[in-house]
This record gives structure tokens, sequence and C-alpha cells, in this order.
């Protein structure tokens, strides 16, 4: 249970960190990436081919931002509901700072993520 709660506010402090220019952003265009428990690391990160893991959404936005994608836009990740295991920590370094959010509760499709968690 501790490895549950950890890993949720790993997440949610994790968003925060990395939302240092939010209220500029929310004036800004949106770029939405999905990650659902039935997608796969190498899909686009559409809600039609959402990706799998927190990190597959952290590499997406890292390529994005290379390739400019992103530049002036927020990229809003969106988790679909389900249970999330996470095998190995996801580090989050300075490239990854900018106009991120993490939405794990993406109630507008009625679902909740039910865990995320290290299986022991």
């Amino acid at each position: 249970m501790k490895k549950i709660i950890s890993t949720i506010l790993a997440i949610s402090l994790s968003a925060t960190l990395f939302t240092s220019g939010i209220a500029k952003a929310e004036k800004n265009e949106v770029v939405e990436i999905y990650v659902s428990t039935m997608g796969s690391d190498s899909n686009s990160g559409t809600i039609e081919e959402p990706l799998k893991t927190l990190e597959g959404a952290r590499d997406r936005i890292r390529k994005l931002k290379k390739e400019g994608t992103l530049a002036g836009k927020e990229a809003v990740v969106y988790f679909r509901g389900g249970d999330y295991t996470i095998t190995k920590g996801v580090v989050f370094s300075e490239e990854d700072s900018g106009e991120i959010r993490i939405i794990t509760s993406p109630t507008q499709y009625g679902q909740t993520v039910s865990s995320m968690y290290y299986p022991k």
C-alpha cells in the first residue's frame, strides 16, 4: 500500500515540478498524449493509438520537443482507466521541464486509474 501511495505522490509531484509555465500555457495550444493499459509504447500516443507507460509518455514528449512540435504548447498526458504496474523507476530530468500536465482521472471518459504500483 505504501508503494502505491508513494508512486501516486511521485507522479503528482513530478507533474507539479514540471509545470513552471502552466498559467501561460493555458492560453496556448495543447498537445494531448494518451496512455492506456491496452496501449504500446511504440504507438503515437493518440487516443486511437495510446502509449502504455509513464516512461513512454515521457519519451514521446522528449521526441516532440526535439522535433519542435511542442514549441509554445502545453503537453497534457491522460492516463486512461486501469491498473498500471511500474516495473522500474522513471527518471525525470531538466530536459523534461516545461508546460506538462499529467491527468490520472480523465473524468470526461468516465474512467479512473485504479492504481499505479511497483510489484514486489
